[in-house]
């Protein structure tokens, strides 16, 4: 996720990073998420999809 705090620094506010780079950690700490690299950037990028939306 840190690799894509460009798009969103200016956006979002310190707090809401904060909040979607713990969300990310905790989704990709599960057991059922399957941890490659590929895996990570696409769930980072629908993330930042999501709360653009919002």
């Amino acid at each position: 996720m840190k690799r894509y705090h460009h798009l969103i620094e200016g956006v979002l506010q310190p707090d809401e990073i904060t909040n979607l780079q713990k969300i990310f950690d905790a989704v990709i700490g599960q057991p059922w998420f399957h941890l490659t690299e590929m895996n990570r950037e696409a769930f980072a990028a629908e993330l930042i999809r999501l709360i653009e939306r919002a």
